[in-house]
């Protein structure tokens, strides 16, 4: 009877699996593109005098609070998609090497000591750093966040923090 049967296939733990595309990053990515666009193109859509009224009704300063939030934005972007994936890559690279260094013999191990200790190090390394990258990540998107409000409201925590006044 069991002669008949089909053998079960069995996935191959080490076989390549499909990438599927995240469109979740790119959604906020066009959201970042499209609001300002949307808002200067509605900005130039107005009337002259509508458009020296706003200009006049924004306070004062609102231009370098404006590019401080794009530099923010812009460091937040080369830590998110340039730092962190170059951080995980080296730690896990790292981890490889030296679970490899630790699968040696005894004997060899001895004498493998000083370069495992520099991948020891290295990798230590690269998993802080990952970590502090994640950490100015959150304080970069909290900090152009507040960057963005502070525009339109400069009052808001003026007296914590009233280097982003100025």
């Amino acid at each position: 009877m069991g002669a008949d049967r089909a053998p079960t296939r069995r996935r191959d733990p080490h076989a390549e699996r499909p990438r599927t595309k995240r469109r979740g990053l790119g959604i906020i990515l066009l959201l970042f593109i499209a609001a300002p666009a949307a808002a200067a193109g509605w900005y130039y859509m107005q009337p002259p005098e509508r458009q020296t009224e706003i200009v006049e009704r924004l306070p004062e300063g609102w231009q370098d609070r404006g590019i401080k939030a794009l530099i923010a934005i812009g460091a937040l972007f080369v830590l998110a998609k340039i730092v962190l994936p170059l951080l995980h890559g080296a730690a896990g690279g790292l981890g490889r090497a030296l679970a490899a260094l630790r699968s040696r013999p005894t004997w060899l191990r001895v004498l493998l000591f000083p370069i495992e200790l520099v991948v020891w190090i290295l990798y230590a390394i690269a998993r802080l750093g990952f970590a502090a990258d994640a950490v100015l990540i959150v304080a970069l998107c909290l900090g152009s966040l507040l960057l963005v409000a502070r525009i339109l409201k400069p009052e808001i925590l003026a007296d914590v923090l009233p280097q982003l006044v100025q």
